[in-house]
């Protein structure tokens, strides 16, 4: 809430995916925040091969990244979006979908290796 008489601007926020559609918006209709919200998994089979690109994704999320559903390509592409864009892309985070899941349970199903997945 605003203290009366203080003028508060209105800031625009835009969240990318790595999809075409969503890089579109974010280079043609600017916004004082862009945010890629990433999804993390608690499987190390599916951790990217690439360490470079694991080192990259943890300095991101401020915490040791283990793996994703997403597809290294999506990776790359917020990564080179935000060169190409020349704004910072605000990486966020909560708990891994395997944590959700179990800790929530509702619709998914935890493999015997931890993994969860949609019933």
């Amino acid at each position: 809430m605003s203290a009366p008489g203080l003028v508060t601007p209105n800031l625009t926020v835009t969240s990318v995916s790595g999809g075409q559609s969503s890089a579109y918006i974010a280079a043609n209709y600017p916004s004082d925040f862009l945010v890629f919200a990433l999804v993390c998994i608690d499987d190390p089979s599916c951790t990217p091969k690439d360490k470079k690109l694991v080192q990259q994704v943890s300095d991101r999320i401020g915490r040791e990244f283990i793996a994703t559903a997403e597809d290294d390509v999506i990776i790359h592409t917020m990564l080179d979006l935000e060169q190409y864009l020349g704004q910072r892309i605000d990486w966020v985070v909560g708990d891994s979908f395997d944590t959700v899941a179990r800790e929530k349970g509702a619709g998914c199903q935890t493999s015997s290796t931890g993994t969860a997945r949609l019933r």
